[in-house]
């Protein structure tokens, strides 16, 4: 179960992440948790938007991390959205562990 102060962050739109054992030697492997709606944030109707959740994984080369790489530079990656009920199951399943989450900044989760 997600921690009300972390709740609290996607909710304000940060990101969640943590770092998962890399597959592969001088790469880097994250499951990261995103809050999204289905409409811009200038629409009229966006604070009444419901919030959905992508949780994505990914492994990326350990050099990319300091560059804002694109999703052709991340391997293995895998998104799911879905409702706020739903977070911890995408989580295991795509992390394949049990995991912590934290803000993305503190594990330099870049995407």
């Amino acid at each position: 179960m997600i921690r009300p102060d972390l709740r609290t962050r996607l909710l304000r739109g940060e990101k969640l992440a943590a770092e998962l054992p890399a597959s592969r030697a001088g790469h880097r492997r994250y499951v990261v948790v995103l809050g999204v709606k289905g409409v811009p944030s200038k629409d009229p109707d966006f604070d009444a938007a419901p919030w959905r959740f992508r949780v994505s994984r990914y492994e990326l080369r350990e050099e990319l991390l300091d560059e804002r790489p694109g999703l052709e530079s991340l391997l293995d990656y895998q998104t799911e959205v879905v409702d706020e009920g739903a977070i911890d199951a995408a989580v295991a399943r795509l992390a394949s562990a049990p995991v912590s989450l934290q803000p993305a900044a503190v594990v330099d989760a870049p995407y």
